[in-house]
């Protein structure tokens, strides 16, 4: 069972303080664009080629988001592979995907349509979807579906099992964090979204509950820049 370490109103308070942040800024900016690719993959019919190109461009810029969101001495855990996608591909995903999450599937099938493609967790784990690594694309969800959704990654699996040791053993321990996994966090983000609302009548989506446990991640873990 994960841990809850902040009563309701720190919620509130350390997302106010966050909002100063050039890094939220930058993602409530990822946000707003990921409506305008939500738009395109809405569409019946087929996409245009620009508007497929729009979409590889913000995958690649979310790509770039969690690159710099992992900060310190990260190179040897995470690799850029999203690339190598072809854009209409790309976009074909995030189409079945953004059905999935119309129909409120699971968060594993919600997954699966993201870890069709290279550098969504599925580089090395084949077509085993349930074993993908959810990291980035969960990474994708935060940003395209915030009320539902917020990053899974080691820091705030670190503070959610209220777990002790060095950043780099954290790492190693939470390196893989796979479907099954990914929406127990989802649930745990949900649930004190909704305990804030009920505690405080504040609305904070899942996606800024991840953002404010990732924050106190960072004074509980220090970033150890090399």
């Amino acid at each position: 069972m994960y841990i809850n370490l902040l009563d309701s109103s720190e919620y509130v308070e350390r997302l106010e303080n966050i909002k100063n942040y050039d890094s939220y800024k930058q993602t409530k900016k990822l946000i707003d664009k990921g409506r305008r690719v939500k738009n395109i993959i809405k569409k019946t019919g087929f996409q245009s080629g620009d508007e497929c190109a729009l979409v590889k461009e913000y995958l690649l810029e979310v790509e770039e988001w969690k690159y710099g969101m992992e900060g310190d001495k990260c190179d040897p855990f995470y690799e850029r592979h999203l690339n190598k996608n072809n854009a209409s591909y790309m976009t074909t995903a995030l189409t079945n995907l953004h059905k999935s999450v119309v129909r409120d599937e699971s968060d594993a099938k919600v997954l699966s349509h993201l870890n069709r493609l290279k550098g969504m967790g599925s580089v090395r784990e084949g077509n085993d979807f349930s074993q993908a690594r959810q990291k980035m694309a969960s990474s994708v969800l935060r940003l395209l579906y915030p009320e539902k959704y917020g990053v899974v990654d080691w820091r705030i699996a670190a503070v959610i099992n209220d777990d002790t040791g060095t950043n780099s053993q954290l790492r190693k321990k939470y390196d893989v964090i796979k479907a099954a996994e990914a929406s127990k966090m989802f649930s745990f983000y949900r649930k004190i979204s909704k305990e804030v609302e009920n505690d405080t009548g504040c609305i904070i989506f899942p996606g800024d509950i991840e953002t404010i446990l990732f924050d106190l991640s960072v004074e509980l873990y220090p970033v150890q820049n090399p």
